[in-house]
């Protein structure tokens, strides 16, 4: 016998992120690109995180940066019209300059 009934509701099928890499460096900057995410409700952005600190929230899917005097390393995680934030894409690691 089932006594009551729980459920989940997914509000958001946000997917990750997919190609994410380091396209003509320079000595000079970091030049990230990446695939777009896939949402139900609609991808509004990325989030790039440096070395796990937010660095900025883009609309696009390429992100440049002035190289760091460390090697650093970066993720992406989409974040769609709800609010929600994608999971965590795959980490890159840019040496430093």
């Amino acid at each position: 016998m089932v006594r009551g009934s729980t459920s989940c509701a997914l509000t958001s099928y946000l997917y990750p992120v997919r190609g994410f890499a380091a396209a003509g460096n320079t000595k000079a900057k970091a030049n990230l690109t990446w695939d777009a995410a896939t949402d139900n409700v609609g991808v509004t952005g990325d989030r790039v995180y440096r070395n796990g600190t937010l660095g900025a929230t883009v609309t696009g899917r390429t992100w440049s940066e002035s190289r760091q005097r460390l090697a650093t390393t970066y993720t992406v995680r989409a974040i769609d019209a709800a609010g929600n934030l994608g999971p965590v894409s795959n980490s890159l690691l840019v040496p430093k300059k």
